[in-house]
């Protein structure tokens, strides 16, 4: 495979972590994660599974410095916990050049529950446990703004589809509102069929979200139903 010549890439996957071979081989697998999250720094569109941000996740609670990455495009497939949170951020960090963000909600943790052995969230002990008070997603994302570079020069587009109205994805939306320079919008598809996205939850998302200031005065928010 030509690396160097890839436009587009997708790393979307978890690994097996049923036995105790498997989870023995999972701290050489994250590490094998970053040496190819490193190749695909030139990587113009990426798209990351939930797997992968969480490893990012972790890395940002260690305060493990982002992989530097040209990417202009990149496509979460995350269903925005908490702990999400800190994987973005992570990501965000790296990608000083990012034009456009697009996170799908659609991605469930819920259809993974069932499969033995295998955690949640995949960590070896509790996100949050080395320093719980950096969990506070709204406090964490305000602690951090200064140091994602693309809010303040290139990040023009959010868009985020199969929403789903749960307090874990507010902080990030007022993060992007209140620091987002030069946001032009921020596109919120909602998902249907879900009792979180009743009409009048959804217009209380939309009365909240207009409420937030703008750091850019050309940012519009669109809220799809």
């Amino acid at each position: 495979m030509n690396v160097p010549s890839l436009i587009h890439a997708t790393l979307n996957f978890r690994p097996l972590t049923h036995s105790d071979r498997h989870k023995k081989n999972l701290k050489w697998q994250k590490e094998n994660l970053m040496e190819i999250v490193r190749s695909l720094k030139h990587v113009e569109n990426l798209t990351l599974g939930i797997w992968c941000v969480e490893v990012l996740a972790r890395r940002e609670e260690r305060r493990i410095p982002s992989q530097i990455a040209t990417h202009k495009c990149v496509t979460l497939s995350i269903p925005m916990k908490e702990n999400h949170l800190l994987g973005t951020v992570n990501l965000l960090k790296g990608s000083p050049g990012l034009q456009m963000l697009i996170i799908d909600m659609g991605s469930n943790l819920n259809l993974l529950k069932d499969l033995p052995g295998l955690p949640l969230l995949l960590w070896e002990e509790p996100i949050g446990t080395e320093d719980s008070s950096n969990s506070n997603g709204a406090n964490y994302l305000v602690s951090q703004a200064k140091h994602v570079k693309c809010l303040q020069r290139h990040l023009k587009t959010v868009k985020i589809t199969q929403f789903v109205a749960q307090h874990s994805v507010f902080p990030f939306l007022e993060f992007i509102l209140k620091n987002g320079r030069v946001l032009e919008n921020l596109v919120i598809i909602a998902k249907r069929g879900v009792d979180a996205n009743s009409p009048e939850s959804l217009l209380k998302v939309a009365q909240r979200l207009l409420s937030l200031p703008r750091a850019s005065s050309r940012a519009v928010v669109t809220l799809l139903n």
